[in-house]
């Protein structure tokens, strides 16, 4: 049964990258780019492990516990692709939090989203409902320079090399 979860969520996930018409070198950069911007937006601490592994670390916003850290979308990937790397659609969590609870106690999830980002969210409703096709050139390009305010973007460019992504 678990086998047959796992392969339907892989096979949305291929469909969903097909729809998307980027090649997996643009997505596995526009997928860094994103965690990337999100973390830091929540003050994470950005890890390379063995100078291979690239993982964050911080508290969870959920559960406050120290822990490794993963990026939580707030519209499903699988449903809304064109929201993938929008980093207002996202917030950290620990593995904990965003599989355990994010993901099979939706009611909770949604008031304590709700509750957390307020209007934000009514926009995001609106931009998911939105059947506009996303320019990923133009995603990049804005989270590229979101990290290059932050003053982060030249050690984004020198950790990419070699790095193998969690």
């Amino acid at each position: 049964m678990r086998r047959k979860v796992l392969a339907r969520r892989k096979a949305i996930r291929r469909k969903a990258l097909r729809r998307s018409g980027i090649s997996r070198e643009a997505h596995a950069e526009l997928k860094r780019l994103h965690r990337w911007v999100v973390m830091l937006r929540y003050g994470k601490a950005h890890v390379v492990y063995e100078n291979k592994l690239e993982m964050w670390w911080g508290l969870c916003p959920r559960c406050s516990r120290q822990n490794w850290l993963q990026c939580c979308h707030i519209k499903p990937v699988g449903k809304y692709p064109e929201m993938r790397y929008d980093p207002d659609n996202a917030f950290p969590g620990c593995a904990l939090c965003h599989i355990y609870w994010w993901h099979k106690d939706i009611a909770s999830a949604a008031a304590w989203i709700r509750e957390r980002i307020g209007p934000m969210l009514d926009t995001l409703n609106l931009r998911a409902l939105s059947k506009e096709k996303v320019d990923f050139a133009l995603q990049r390009i804005a989270l590229r320079q979101d990290l290059a305010e932050r003053g982060v973007l030249e050690e984004f460019d020198r950790t990419a090399a070699g790095i193998t992504h969690s």
